[in-house]
């Protein structure tokens, strides 16, 4: 069951006028209804807004039944993916004099894929392992060897919290989450945090100097957000990834001081990741 809840907001855009849709109201089949809103009102054009910082960030798009693609969780728009779930109010009003439907996402940015070209091809997109499927549950236990040497085993670390991040060199969102790691690490010292690389030892031995066990610093060309890693490093980490079996990075597994995964978080920036901890860190 999503749930779309009507959102009321003294700054909306000044040109969204007309009928307010969506309510709190559970919404079984969200890509049915929206299609129905359109069939019914005859939307000539459809806007999706998002925050953008202080600001919205809106795309328009023509209603061309053939562009909308739609599935159960995702409606792709002439390859801008839209996810179902994020929607949180609608709005009919007139937008350079067309019937049009504005959509209201908590999306932060556009995403595209430009490999969906059919039904099926969306069906299996959305499959992805997105990893809040794993909130409730027991973290999976591993035993490691860190970037170091010295060896290291999740349940070892109950009685505090740990952030446990999965990224790997080559990412570049994964990279850019470093400092925001880093200030979690000074701010909270309370919070154990652990990351997995997906790169291999000697891959990462490469492009990062040990200075002592708890502190890394990055070498040229991946240290251009920052030298120092203050966070405990573990390589070799495609197995405990399947084991957590989620794609696409960064993502942090918040998990509580009894081993159970509460938050799941992909790439955001340090006042999110802080906020998770504090609530972290009361449970």
């Amino acid at each position: 069951m999503k749930t779309f809840l009507l959102l009321l907001s003294c700054c909306l855009p000044s040109f969204i006028y007309g009928q307010f849709l969506f309510t709190k109201t559970d919404i079984p089949q969200p890509a049915v209804y929206l299609q129905n809103i359109i069939s019914m009102q005859n939307i000539e054009t459809v806007a999706i807004i998002r925050q953008y910082g202080k600001t919205n960030d809106t795309t328009h798009h023509i209603f061309i039944p053939e562009h909308f693609l739609w599935g159960n969780k995702l409606l792709l728009i002439q390859e801008e993916v839209i996810a179902l779930d994020s929607i949180r109010q609608g709005t009919i009003g007139k937008y350079n004099g067309q019937q049009t439907l504005f959509l209201h996402s908590t999306e932060k940015a556009r995403t595209y894929n430009k490999s969906i070209a059919s039904a099926e091809n969306l069906a299996m997109h959305e499959n992805f392992r997105h990893g809040e499927e794993l909130i409730g549950q027991e973290a999976i236990d591993f035993t490691a060897t860190t970037l170091a040497g010295a060896p290291i085993t999740l349940s070892d670390l109950r009685g505090k919290p740990v952030l446990l991040n999965f990224w790997f060199l080559g990412c570049l969102h994964c990279r850019r989450e470093f400092p925001d790691l880093n200030k979690i690490k000074e701010n909270y010292p309370d919070i154990n945090i652990v990351t997995i690389a997906i790169d291999d030892r000697a891959t990462l031995l490469k492009f990062i100097n040990i200075k002592h066990n708890e502190n890394y610093e990055l070498r040229e060309p991946y240290n251009y957000f920052g030298n120092d890693l203050l966070f405990e490093v573990i390589p070799d980490g495609k197995m405990i990834h399947e084991n957590y079996a989620f794609d696409g990075f960064p993502i942090n597994f918040f998990i509580n001081s009894e081993g159970i995964i509460q938050f799941v978080t992909r790439y955001i920036d340090y006042a999110h990741l802080a906020e998770k901890v504090q609530l972290l860190l009361k449970r």
